[in-house]
């Protein structure tokens, strides 16, 4: 991956109340990209969903959380998978007491806003790793001098 594939400044957008995540999220970083994208978030949601994949067993463990939680952060990339857009997201939550739960982040409804900043990158597509049971990105070097 060279440099060149980098914006050198991030790309802003927001989702507002009632958008669902993942799907509107990525939604979004198409429309806002047309390409791969590295993301950051802020805002907060309602009624969680996160995961924890268990590597033994090959699947997602879920996590619901109930009510209004704080996206303290949101990060994640868009990639293809299969050629489609694929969103892989992971997210710190707060409750109101200040404790905190994360994860690979499932479902979510944005309960305020989410801000968030997009970096368009070109990102290669996903392979089926079986030893893991993921799809995921292949070893590449960061950046080619």
């Amino acid at each position: 991956m060279s440099a060149d594939n980098w914006t050198p400044a991030p790309q802003f957008s927001t989702l507002q109340r009632g958008a669902r995540l993942p799907e509107d999220l990525l939604s979004e970083v198409v429309r806002c990209t047309k390409n791969g994208a590295v993301l950051f978030a802020i805002g907060a949601v309602e009624d969680p969903v996160v995961a924890y994949y268990r590597r033994e067993d090959k699947h997602y463990e879920e996590t619901e959380l109930k009510g209004v939680w704080e996206v303290v952060s949101l990060l994640g990339n868009v990639t293809r998978k299969e050629g489609q857009p694929f969103l892989h997201a992971h997210a710190t939550l707060s409750d109101a007491g200040g404790h905190t739960r994360g994860g690979h982040l499932v479902r979510a409804t944005v309960a305020v806003t989410l801000e968030i900043a997009l970096w368009h990158s070109a990102i290669p597509d996903r392979s089926f790793d079986a030893d893991i049971g993921l799809f995921l990105v292949p070893p590449q070097p960061l950046l080619e001098q």
